[in-house]
């Protein structure tokens, strides 16, 4: 994190009482703006967040990788959704927030290095797969859910991506637990 990160997040936090979460902009090591903001349902494509000014702007999702959250936001959740492995949690945050009608806020003052990798690794894709097959099932029903499995089945299998139907097939999530 930058120095004064933090802070100004609980400071726009403080300022907005709308707001249910803020991030801060994420940058690469150049200190551009990285791709983080994507949309609900995951696809796993992240965006630049497109800067206007220095205020703070309204986002829907922003990368879990850094978030400052109100405590009752928490303390409403409870406990995250076990069913996500590494990917889907944020979504399943994000999501939740706006159904609450609350905000996230995207601080482009509060500046935070990324350094996530550009492609992900075989078990990462397959970790991501499951977890939008059990945001979709959440979120949009059963049908969408069970559509969502399947195709994180079929579409390795079809694509001959064996290494990622390994992890598919029963469910596996990145940290070695099954669906």
């Amino acid at each position: 994190m930058e120095p004064g990160a933090a802070i100004r997040l609980a400071e726009t936090l403080d300022a907005n009482p709308n707001a249910a979460a803020a991030c801060p902009l994420l940058v690469d090591d150049a200190g551009q703006p990285a791709p983080q903001l994507g949309g609900i349902a995951p696809g796993g494509e992240w965006l630049e967040a497109e800067i206007s000014g220095s205020q703070p702007e309204p986002v829907v999702y922003p990368r879990g990788a850094a978030l400052m959250m109100r405590v009752y936001v928490i303390r409403a959740v409870r406990q995250i959704d076990e069913r996500y492995g590494q990917f889907g949690g944020d979504a399943d945050l994000a999501a939740q927030i706006l159904r609450a009608s609350k905000t996230i806020l995207l601080d482009p003052a509060a500046r935070v290095r990324h350094h996530g990798s550009g492609a992900y690794s075989t078990l990462e894709r397959a970790d991501f797969l499951l977890g939008r097959a059990v945001f979709m099932g959440k979120y949009l029903g059963f049908g969408a859910g069970l559509r969502a499995r399947l195709g994180a089945v079929f579409g390795p299998l079809v694509s001959f991506r064996w290494g990622e139907l390994r992890y598919t097939l029963p469910g596996q999530k990145i940290d070695g637990t099954q669906l």
